[in-house]
């Protein structure tokens, strides 16, 4: 059984106050127009639709130190926290729809974090948790706040891995440990999916990189160097393979170096299928094929608005639109549902 532990921010101990630099704005810039002609709508099986055309939503305009996108997180109001991880910072940028807007830029300051590769946000509250990676540490910033804290916590003796973040419907914060290939209560060090080793099998991964909880409480886990999605039942010990599993390659049933996982409103399981330059989607009753709702589906990188370059994070707001960090672009795309 999975052990709980309710959390308020409000009553969040502060262990350290770390300090940040102030707000900035910069343009965004479109990118450059396709090369290949695509069809304008990608329709999956259980009837959702996504255009297939991307629109950029915020861009580094080539300068990394303006945006260096590697994981993504919209709230309800449809702000985008962007972790840059190469950048050593958290980014929010407002809803933008045209690509073409100025945008005001949230930093904290290198030394406060280093290289954080997942966040999440509280879309009630707008407290932002942040998986520090290099610090081994969770950090915490309520809403509105430019002073970060670390999360208490209960845990003892050395550290321990943290590469990804997301909190259940209880407020739960639980992170992925791809040293021990487990995902951890952080505040109790409970091993709730994993931790038997490195391998393949039902109850292993190899890498593990960001996931998803459901309202059921299972978990979606990208097993990225196993080239898989495993599903988690909750209290369960071992997974099923809901996406992938069919070696390393690029045909719709196989995946490459898969970093991040949501399902959508119809239980759809969508994929970022990094090492491909794509992102797929699997319907909930089927294994076996995916279908490329973003990028090109034969695995190719572009640079347009059809095409992708090592995308490394996925999200969906409350409508079921699609956002993508386009990572080699510098860039996050939306893909509008229809």
């Amino acid at each position: 059984m999975i052990a709980r532990i309710f959390l308020l921010e409000t009553k969040l101990s502060i262990s350290s106050t770390l300090t940040t630099t102030p707000l900035f704005t910069s343009a965004l810039t479109s990118s450059a127009s396709p090369t290949t002609v695509v069809l304008d709508v990608t329709t999956t099986s259980s009837g959702l639709k996504w255009n297939s055309s991307g629109i950029t939503v915020a861009s580094g305009n080539g300068n990394s130190s303006i945006l260096n996108p590697y994981a993504i997180f919209v709230d309800d109001e449809y702000y985008l926290y962007i972790a840059e991880k190469g950048n050593s910072r958290i980014s929010k940028w407002p809803s933008n729809s045209n690509g073409s807007a100025s945008s005001s830029v949230f930093r904290t300051g290198n030394s406060q974090l280093n290289q954080p590769p997942s966040l999440y946000v509280n879309s009630a509250t707008g407290g932002i948790y942040v998986a520090d990676e290099s610090n081994n540490r969770v950090v915490f910033f309520a809403n509105g706040s430019i002073n970060g804290s670390n999360v208490t916590t209960s845990l003892s003796g050395p550290a321990y891995s943290v590469n990804a973040i997301y909190l259940n419907p209880n407020g739960t914060i639980f992170i992925g440990d791809s040293t021990r290939n487990r995902i951890y209560n952080w505040i109790t060090n409970e091993t709730v999916v994993g931790g038997y080793g490195t391998g393949q099998a039902a109850n292993q991964f190899n890498a593990i990189k960001r996931f998803f909880i459901d309202t059921s409480y299972s978990f979606y886990v990208p097993d990225s160097n196993n080239n898989r999605v495993q599903k988690w039942f909750r209290g369960a010990t071992s997974g099923i393979t809901v996406a992938g599993g069919y070696g390393l390659g690029s045909n719709a049933s196989q995946l490459s170096g898969p970093l991040g996982v949501v399902v959508d409103s119809q239980g759809g399981i969508i994929v970022c299928d990094s090492n491909n330059h794509r992102v797929q989607r699997w319907s909930n009753n089927s294994t076996t094929i995916g279908q490329t709702i973003a990028g090109y589906s034969n695995g190719t990188s572009g640079s347009g608005p059809y095409g992708l370059n090592s995308p490394k994070g996925i999200a969906l707001d409350k409508n079921n639109n699609l956002y993508v960090v386009d990572a080699n672009n510098l860039r996050i795309q939306k893909f509008n549902v229809l």
